[in-house]
């Protein structure tokens, strides 16, 4: 018989999965500021049906099916749906949960399988698939701002790099390009800093950390 931390441990994952499912497939109602100061509720597709929105309209949504040959208008989003629909085919397969040709019913017939279980290692995997997914398709339509940090990078003390702007040309940019989602990465030796470092980072600097 399960002890009762086990099974709180397992109510807790089975939690967490559920609440990146909802994240990724349930739509939601966003607080917007009125010019009269009242505050009114915006209903917001679910990320997965923003994803699938970025891709061009008159095409066939489904990645694989070959209908259309629209270029669709964001190559990332198409990406993203693709890598979504194969990951989640070969899931379900795996668990042999009910198979479906649409993606979001796909992915809720692989969670109503999971927590079905006690079996925490496939409710965990299937939670960190999920959790990836929302955090590519937030960057996606609300990429980080990027800084550049003005000193040299401490693993191969580059300071600038040559880069091809927009018109072509080549430029000097700084080597080192910080955000709060991926952390601190070097263009010139490709040496990242995850975020639980940034301070660490700040400091071996002499810099300010950078506000969450």
């Amino acid at each position: 018989m399960a002890t009762t931390l086990e099974t709180a441990e397992l109510r807790e994952s089975v939690d967490r999965l559920r609440a990146h499912a909802a994240d990724l497939l349930d739509a939601r109602s966003r607080p917007v500021m009125r010019d009269d100061g009242t505050v009114t509720a915006h209903p917001e597709p679910s990320l997965l049906d923003q994803l699938r929105d970025a891709i061009a309209p008159g095409t066939d949504r489904r990645p694989g099916t070959g209908a259309g040959s629209r270029t669709p208008i964001s190559i990332e989003a198409h990406d993203r749906l693709a890598e979504i629909d194969a990951t989640s085919t070969r899931i379900q397969q795996a668990l042999a949960s009910p198979p479906h040709r649409d993606v979001a019913e796909r992915l809720r017939g692989i969670v109503a399988t999971v927590t079905a279980t006690t079996d925490r290692e496939s409710i965990d995997t299937v939670t960190a698939h999920l959790n990836h997914w929302v955090r590519e398709i937030r960057v996606l339509f609300d990429p980080p701002r990027r800084l550049h940090v003005a000193a040299p990078c401490p693993a191969c003390q580059t300071r600038m790099v040559a880069t091809t702007g927009d018109d072509g040309e080549t430029v000097q940019t700084p080597a080192l390009w910080v955000d709060g989602q991926t952390g601190c990465r070097c263009h010139a030796c490709g040496h990242h800093w995850p975020t639980s470092h940034l301070e660490h980072l700040a400091a071996v600097l002499g810099c300010v950390p950078l506000p969450e």
